[in-house]
């Protein structure tokens, strides 16, 4: 099982989730050349201040994609995408579906503060995989 969640660290986003996206696409030096990303994308934002980097925040079309609803994904963090919901992992395991090149480039970026993107697969509310290009911008 993943960690547990815990929607009481942010009861409100306390910001504007188009905001975010304009400090996406004004940063200064980019290394991940964006395509368009609006509300229509499926994205996820989270607080890194928190060891386990829970979701505060998720587009509407995260939901269409991946099947899970508002209250099954606020609080956690993104591996409970990385398993099928019947073969969960706990937090410092690592499912098969990342390898450990993805799981050490993800890892060290995120620990460096620098941009990244890959390709990993993920699983829906229902078990179905997809092809999930990462990309992680530190704001």
């Amino acid at each position: 099982m993943t960690s547990p969640r815990d929607p009481s660290l942010h009861p409100t986003i306390g910001f504007d989730p188009l905001s975010i996206l304009d400090r996406v696409f004004s940063r200064s030096n980019p290394r991940i050349k964006l395509g368009t990303v609006d509300l229509s994308c499926s994205f996820v934002v989270v607080d890194i201040r928190h060891h386990n980097h829970p979701i505060i925040y998720f587009s509407p079309h995260f939901t269409k994609l991946t099947g899970y609803r508002k209250e099954e994904v606020l609080g956690r963090n993104c591996r409970f995408l990385q398993s099928p919901a019947s073969q969960m992992v706990s937090m410092g395991q690592r499912p098969n579906s990342v390898s450990d090149c993805a799981a050490f480039y993800l890892k060290n970026h995120v620990a460096a503060d620098k941009e990244c993107q890959t390709i990993i697969t993920n699983y829906r509310k229902d078990g179905t995989e997809f092809r999930n290009q990462v990309t992680i911008i530190p704001l």
